[in-house]
């Protein structure tokens, strides 16, 4: 597995459903023999929200390695991870895992309670304009360079058809 030395070790999980998430998650065998110094029985899962975190157990089924037990099941309710969703772990300390939660659904919140609030900006103008998530389509093709001689093209644009392929973002915390 190539790491980068600037970022912690990390990996990835989509949720394929989630009755099989709920009890336990499997973890990717390379990166519990390239950390299986820093990584013990109980590990401790940390989001972005200010002083959440959840323990779990680090569980051995030869050959695969499990999240589950304690605070797992807690932790899946807690984020409403559905079908579709991607979880990126890094391990940042030993031990825990900073867990980021992503939705294909548009900043969804980690909690359900929670809601997305948009401040007013005061204009110059008269005129005032309602500020939320734009649900147009723009057509963009931005380009991202490889190398000095390379340039590859991506398509950006998505539409509400392509269920098959949704952007993804960020579970914002406010």
């Amino acid at each position: 597995m190539l790491m980068d030395t600037d970022q912690p070790p990390s990996f990835c999980k989509i949720i394929l459903s989630r009755e099989t998430v709920m009890n336990k998650m499997q973890l990717p065998s390379c990166f519990v023999k390239d950390n299986k110094k820093i990584l013990s029985k109980n590990c401790l899962l940390k989001t972005s929200e200010a002083g959440m975190s959840w323990e779990a157990k680090i569980a051995r089924k030869k050959p695969n390695y499990f999240i589950c037990e304690k605070d797992w099941p807690q932790f899946v309710l807690h984020h409403q991870v559905e079908p579709r969703d991607i979880l990126i772990f890094s391990l940042i300390e030993k031990s825990t895992l900073h867990v980021r939660p992503y939705t294909p659904k548009n900043c969804r919140n980690i909690t359900r309670k929670r809601q997305l609030s948009y401040e007013e900006l005061s204009s110059s103008s008269s005129s005032e304009e309602e500020i939320g998530p734009s649900k147009r389509v723009k057509k963009m093709e931005p380009i991202i360079v490889v190398s000095d001689t390379e340039e590859e093209y991506v398509d950006m644009s998505f539409s509400d058809d392509d269920e098959d392929d949704p952007p993804y973002s960020h579970r914002a915390t406010y």
